[in-house]
């Protein structure tokens, strides 16, 4: 099953590489996401529970 999705792969490398660059992309913008709600928490935190 792995060998036939790298043949598959192989075939239609353009689409895996555009297939790569969205998920990488998505993968910054989830990460992105993740400090600005970690800063967020801290802002609120430090301003002593959003008060």
């Amino acid at each position: 099953m792995y060998s036939q999705g790298v043949i598959y792969s192989g075939r239609n490398r353009r689409a895996t590489v555009r297939a790569q660059k969205a998920w990488r992309s998505s993968l910054l913008l989830g990460a992105l996401m993740v400090v600005s709600i970690a800063i967020n928490a801290a802002i609120v935190l430090a301003t002593g529970n959003g008060g």
